[in-house]
């Protein structure tokens, strides 16, 4: 795996034909566009803030509805051809 990620590095001109890529020389090789990969994910629920106030009441919370019967996930039996839809 060294070898052939060393090559392709080498094909890109990312690394010189005589780099040996080990465990120890591969994370020092600076990709060409590594400052440009900052994101920041929009979702909400991913930077969630634990409510404080006016937060519901657990005991109060109930289950109004469920997923069965709707239809909602994949089958998970069978072989794959059967499994796409129809």
């Amino acid at each position: 795996m060294y070898a052939l990620t060393a090559y392709i590095l080498h094909l890109n001109d990312i690394v010189p034909g005589d780099f040996v890529a080990d465990r120890n020389t591969l994370p020092k090789v600076k990709m060409p566009n590594r400052d440009s990969f900052v994101w920041t994910d929009p979702r909400p629920d991913t930077a969630a803030v634990p409510c404080m106030t006016a937060c519901a009441n657990p005991d109060r919370v109930t289950v109004t509805s469920t997923a069965e019967g709707k239809n909602l996930t994949p089958r998970t039996t069978g072989p794959l051809d059967s499994m796409q839809p129809r």
